[in-house]
């Protein structure tokens, strides 16, 4: 199978990115996209990104911790606080990679952890992961 046959073969996992450097969001959106994987929105600021993953409902937020506007924290909060029943599978990855930001992310059901330095491939693997079969083919 092609690669070109592999992405169609799957639906496009939504991601919803929270990140403010403008150096790093063109960057992850291009790794993320290059999976297959499609990004459906990003903001660097806490209380936007909130309000449009309630309207946009992606299937995956990667979040940093620092943002121009509020805190990654802010964010995971708020997807903890959701009543939504289906809610989005919680990526942080972060610069600021330390152990007790990792235990309170955990606490908010972040789902991975991944230090920005050293860890983005590691987190481009586990999207690949999480991509599904496309409904005609998951019916087989």
């Amino acid at each position: 199978m092609a690669i070109g046959d592999e992405r169609e073969s799957v639906m496009k996992l939504r991601v919803y990115l929270v990140e403010d450097s403008a150096i790093m969001s063109p960057v992850l959106r291009t790794l993320i996209e290059a999976i297959g994987a499609r990004i459906v929105g990003n903001s660097g600021a806490a209380g936007t990104a909130i309000e449009d993953i309630k309207m946009l409902r992606p299937d995956v937020v990667i979040v940093d911790i620092g943002l121009r506007e509020g805190t990654g924290f802010d964010v995971l909060k708020a997807l903890f606080h959701a009543k939504d029943t289906e809610a989005p599978i919680r990526i942080v990855l972060t610069s600021h990679a330390l152990e007790p930001l990792r235990k309170a992310a955990v606490r908010l059901r972040a789902a991975y952890f991944f230090d920005k330095s050293t860890q983005i491939p590691d987190m481009i693997r586990v999207l690949r992961e999480m991509r599904r079969p496309a409904p005609a083919e998951a019916s087989r």
